[in-house]
């Protein structure tokens, strides 16, 4: 579309990196009267490129704080037995994460038309839910719970997606809210290369 030309100069041909595009996208998408744009644009730019000053405290791999819902099998199938065990890995690479989050969000399109990159990384509204996530996930990791929550509470709002920031997400996720919406818990755990579809709930739902 001709009219839409600088606006993707604006959003994607401009920045200097994927994850500053989508950060760029995600921003306005999610912006508030409290934090506007630029100041979340900023925030993902602190806790999320490299070689910024931010350092996570991740958790360790075999400590009592990996405890929870394994879901997924590596293979794209949900209730499998998959071990997150490598959480220090994508804290530290969360560049790759994102960039196998927007693959598997073009591949698991349904529609030919719509299953590019671009696409996705414009209006699936699951992978910038996603996205925001990993940012909700490093402010909690650094202590910084009271803005983690925030966050969630506004991509819940938007995207009909409510996962917790303490929520252990892999590399390659697909998630597709829709309507029905998804909600992931705090001591869910997903594993790498997982489909996580509309209508689901992971951790407890307090019926047991």
């Amino acid at each position: 579309e001709p009219s839409a030309g600088p606006q993707l100069y604006t959003l994607i041909l401009s920045q200097p990196s994927l994850l500053s595009a989508i950060t760029s996208i995600v921003s306005h998408e999610i912006e508030t009267e409290l934090i506007p744009a630029t100041s979340l644009q900023n925030l993902f730019t602190e806790m999320l490129l490299p070689d910024t000053k931010s350092q996570t405290h991740t958790r360790t791999k075999n400590g009592s704080e990996d405890k929870g819902e394994h879901t997924g099998d590596g293979n794209g199938n949900g209730n499998g037995n998959g071990e997150y065990n490598d959480e220090e890995d994508i804290d530290k690479n969360v560049n790759k994460a994102i960039e196998l989050d927007v693959m598997k969000a073009a591949m698991r399109s349904s529609s030919s038309e719509d299953g590019t990159a671009l696409n996705s990384i414009l209006f699936h509204q699951g992978l910038h839910a996603l996205v925001c996530h990993r940012l909700s996930h490093r402010l909690w990791n650094n202590g910084r719970t009271g803005l983690a929550y925030y966050i969630q509470s506004t991509v819940s709002r938007k995207y009909s997606t409510d996962i917790h920031p303490a929520a252990k997400i892999g590399r390659g996720v697909y998630l597709n809210a829709g309507s029905a919406g998804v909600v992931i818990g705090e001591t869910a755990v997903i594993d790498h290369d997982v489909t996580v579809l509309q209508g689901v709930t992971l951790g407890g739902t307090g019926k047991e």
